[in-house]
């Protein structure tokens, strides 16, 4: 419940939103990310959508409407900051939001040119 004077809400809501933009990160990671790299972002933006997608499948199971608006948005934001500060020691989140949040940017062709690189790089190594 919130204060009177709304902090907690907003506490919230600023936390929803830090927890958004770092889910954006990852979506973009999973969706640009060339194949065989950043595998646990990839794994991470899939289990938010599917948890998104089996609370509305339940709701609608039931009988109830399941909103797919900002609410939705909200609680899967949510989910990824259960998921992150559940697994702290997942570095592959951190660097999978990196590399979401600059694949788009100004060095965006160096990060996906250095990513192949080094995915390339190591599957020589491991052979």
């Amino acid at each position: 419940m919130s204060g009177q004077d709304g902090r907690r809400d907003m506490t919230i809501a600023s936390h929803l939103r830090h927890f958004n933009r770092r889910l954006e990160f990852i979506e973009r990671c999973a969706e640009k990310a060339p194949e065989g790299t950043y595998q646990r972002a990839k794994d991470a933006a899939a289990a938010v959508a599917d948890a998104s997608h089996s609370i509305m499948d339940a709701l609608r199971s039931r009988g109830f409407t399941a909103l797919n608006d900002d609410r939705l948005r909200n609680l899967e934001a949510a989910i990824y900051g259960y998921l992150l500060e559940g697994n702290p020691d997942e570095c592959g989140l951190i660097t999978g939001e990196g590399f979401g949040e600059h694949v788009d940017g100004p060095a965006g062709a160096r990060v996906l040119a250095n990513t192949i690189r080094d995915r390339d790089a190591l599957a020589r190594l491991l052979v």
